[in-house]
Order: C-alpha cells, then sequence, then structure tokens
C-alpha cells in the first residue's frame, strides 16, 4: 500500500488544506497474491471514527505497473472510508497510468466508500488504463459503496482510456444504496455510461446555465474561459487552477504569450477575480494599444494586482520583450494606480514601455508602471511616457512616481521615466522622483 501523504489510518482523522504535489511510480514483476493500494492523499481504513477529508487537492503523476490480486488507485483515497465520514471540496488534478492483470479497480476520484457523505468535487485528471479485467469509474470505484451521497461532482476532463472493462460514472458492484443529487461528467472526453450522474457535452460543461440546480454553485465554484479550459473549479483551487486560453505553459522557458489587447485583458481579469499567488511568466510579443477593445469601445483600464482589500498583487514574471503598451487610461479609483497596482515580493517586469494618462482621487501610490511594489519585487530596462492627474480629497498624502509609487531601495533599474506630467490639488502630495526626467506643473 501506498499514500502520498497519510497511509493506512485506523482511527479519527482531519484533513485540511493539503496540497499533495507527489508522483507515485510502482512497478511489480511477481504475483504474491495479495492486494494492493495506492493512493494520492489518503489510504484510509477507518473504524467508523468520523474521518474529515476537506480542501485537499492532488496534483501529481502515478503511474503504475502491477502484477497481483486486487489493485486498488485512487486520487484522493485508495482503500474506502466508512460510516459518518465526510469528504468534500476536493480536487483531482494528477494523472494516473495503469498497467495491470489484476482483478483491478480503479478510480479518478476515490475507491471503496462506506456510509460516507461527498461534495463539492473535482476531477480534471486523467486515466490512462490498460487491462481487460476489472472496473474503472470516473468517479468512485466501489465494491461497499453503502449508504453514499454524492453531491455537486463534476468530472470535467477526466480520460479513460481502456480495453474491455467496465466504465461508469460511479460503479455500484455490490448494489448498496447510493445517491448521486447534482452529479456531472463530460461525455466529450470520458469514455463513460452511468445511470448514475448526468452526461454534459463539453460546451455544457462550461456553461454556468447549465447548473442552475446547485443553488449555492457560485459559493462552491468558477467558472472561467482562463481556468481549466472553463470547465467548473473550486472557489477555494481557484489561485491555483491552470491557465488556459494563452500559448505558452507559463514557465520561465515558455511564458503565457500576450499577443493582443484581449490576451492582456484576460491576464488582468485572470489575477483580478481571483487571489493568485502562482509564480507564472509572461512575455508580451507585440506592441499593443489598451485605449480600446476588439469592439472598439473604450477601456478604462483596472490595475493589474490592484489593492481591494483581498488581491495580494501580481507575484509573476512580465517581460516586456522591448515592446509597448500604449493607450493607458485610468479614470477609476483604486488604492493603489499604475498599468499593475500592486507587485509582491516576488515580482518582475522586464524590458516594457508604457504610455497613457492616470486620474486619481484616493489613491495612495501611483504610478505609470507600479502602484506599489512589496520589498523585493523589481523593474529593469523599463519607461514610461505620459500625464497624472490628482485630487487629494480626504486623503492627505499620495505618493506620486513616474514608474512606480512607492518601491524599496535597489528595486528599479536601467530605468527612465520621460515626458511626464503631474498635476497635483494641494501641498500634501508627495512626489516620488526616479529621476529628474519629468516636470511638475
Amino acid at each position: 500500500m501506498y499514500s502520498g501523504v497519510l497511509c493506512h489510518v485506523n482511527g479519527s482523522v482531519t484533513m485540511d488544506n493539503v496540497i499533495a504535489d507527489v508522483d507515485i511510480n510502482v512497478t511489480t514483476t511477481t504475483d504474491y497474491g495479495m492486494t494492493f493500494t495506492i493512493s494520492g492523499l489518503l489510504y484510509g481504513q477507518d473504524n467508523d471514527n468520523d474521518a474529515r477529508i476537506t480542501n485537499c487537492r492532488y496534483v501529481g503523476d502515478m503511474k503504475i505497473d502491477y502484477v497481483g490480486r486486487n489493485l486498488y488507485v485512487g486520487g484522493i483515497t485508495g482503500e474506502g472510508l466508512s460510516s459518518g465520514d465526510e469528504i468534500s471540496h476536493c480536487s483531482f488534478d494528477g494523472n494516473i497510468t495503469v498497467k495491470s492483470s489484476a482483478t483491478t479497480y480503479c478510480s479518478a476520484g476515490f475507491c471503496k466508500l462506506s456510509s460516507t457523505e461527498v461534495s463539492n468535487i473535482t476531477l480534471n485528471g486523467s486515466i490512462n488504463y490498460n487491462s481487460t479485467k476489472g472496473d474503472v469509474a470516473g468517479f468512485c470505484n466501489n465494491i461497499y459503496n453503502q449508504d453514499v451521497v454524492y453531491e455537486n461532482i463534476f468530472i470535467n476532463s477526466a480520460i479513460i482510456s481502456q480495453a474491455s472493462v467496465n466504465n461508469a460514472f460511479i460503479t455500484n458492484q455490490n448494489g448498496w444504496d447510493v445517491s448521486c443529487i447534482n452529479c456531472y461528467y463530460n461525455i466529450d472526453e470520458t469514455q463513460m455510461t452511468s445511470t448514475l450522474g448526468i452526461g454534459y457535452t463539453a460546451t455544457q460543461m462550461r456553461d454556468r446555465a447549465s447548473f442552475t440546480a446547485i443553488a449555492d454553485f457560485d459559493e462552491h465554484f468558477i467558472i472561467n474561459e482562463k481556468l481549466n479550459n472553463g470547465y467548473p473549479v473550486l472557489v477555494v483551487f481557484s489561485g491555483m487552477a491552470q491557465v488556459t486560453g494563452f500559448e505558452g505553459s507559463g514557465t520561465d522557458v515558455d511564458p503565457y504569450q500576450i499577443k493582443t489587447t484581449a490576451d492582456l485583458q484576460g491576464m488582468q481579469a485572470y489575477y483580478n477575480e481571483y487571489d493568485i499567488i502562482d509564480e507564472y511568466w509572461w512575455v508580451l510579443t507585440n506592441d499593443i494599444d489598451i485605449s480600446v477593445d476588439a469592439n472598439s469601445l473604450s477601456i478604462s483600464w483596472c490595475p493589474i494586482g490592484y489593492e481591494n482589500g483581498v488581491i495580494t498583487g501580481f507575484n509573476g514574471h512580465f517581460d516586456g520583450a522591448g515592446h509597448t503598451i500604449s493607450g493607458l487610461t485610468i479614470t477609476e479609483q483604486y488604492e493603489n494606480a499604475g498599468l499593475f497596482g500592486r507587485l509582491a515580493s516576488n515580482a518582475t517586469i522586464t524590458d516594457l514601455d508604457v504610455s497613457g494618462t492616470i486620474s486619481w482621487d484616493q489613491a495612495k501610490y501611483v504610478g505609470g508602471i507600479v502602484g506599489l511594489m512589496e520589498e523585493g519585487a523589481t523593474i529593469t530596462n523599463c519607461t514610461f511616457s505620459g500625464v497624472f492627474t490628482g485630487y487629494l480629497n480626504s486623503n492627505n498624502l499620495a505618493v506620486v512616481g513616474g514608474l512606480v509609487g512607492k518601491h524599496s531601495e535597489n528595486a528599479i533599474t536601467g530605468s527612465a521615466q520621460y515626458e511626464c506630467y503631474v498635476y497635483g490639488s494641494n501641498n500634501y502630495t508627495t512626489f516620488n522622483r526616479f529621476d529628474t526626467a519629468y516636470t511638475l506643473a
């Protein structure tokens, strides 16, 4: 038996806010007549002790080449939990590849449950199963499955591939009482048939209107075309969801590509709608004008990573690659105003030219490229050209800079602000000058 986090739990256990990024590789060449259980998070043989698994996620890869009697593979749990147990707000985002000659039970989500409540689950990973025996289920493969209640379950893109075996949303081998409430699976991406659960096309799975039966859907799930290929994502994991809709993979060697104004707006929405902390890499591949959108409507720019009490700020890496973002226009009021509102401590911006106009009222920090930089963030080889207009009203201080409003020592290198005019309404305004290349009017 093997588990990425906890193994053989035989008592009360609470697992909360656990993310397992663990690769599991198992190969056997001899049949010892034994049962083998593998799971990404928990192998649990619980004896009626009210186990709780909440806010957990598995993102690793399992590769199993097994010779033996029985094999149970689960993305979240392997051997089942029982009586009074609860599993909620968990996501399987990994990959399972199984080659076996055993009578095999393999599930993308859970194996062998009994008297368990399972709710608010997303399965986004894949299963590739190569065997002529056993059962494969997109969600749960059970030999126990007594009095289990499933509610708000989404199999978004689990790809199940195998030969001559039983495929189902849930397999219920012993005929126990099973309830499925608002359980959905993607019929375009899976090889399943089931009387349990509702089969939707990929288009329907991406449509919020498909899930009106879930009254509190927006409390638990998000649908956004830039996240998880547009399929439902748990709110608790939205900040870690796969970014989609951009070329590239978001790494330092293969950054996400910003080619158009719409791309930059997509990136803006990704960071501003969710509390994103992942360190993705982005690159600008063209000069773009953000004064109007694809429908020729004027854009009043919302700073990327603005401060509203929730957003932590941009914590990734943006490479301008020597290109220009022109037409920046900010007319709404933000605490931190600029192309980027706030940079978190690991953020970098390089080789970027920006031009535009910023008007502020209650802002604390204003800059053409960034309003506020946390210590550790850096800007290299960047320029800004434009006009700032500010009215302090009830605030008695605003820190304004051509490039950045507030930054730490040595945060800006090889950069300049030029042709930058600043207008202020009273003497309390502090103008934070990176160099002498702009004029105070």
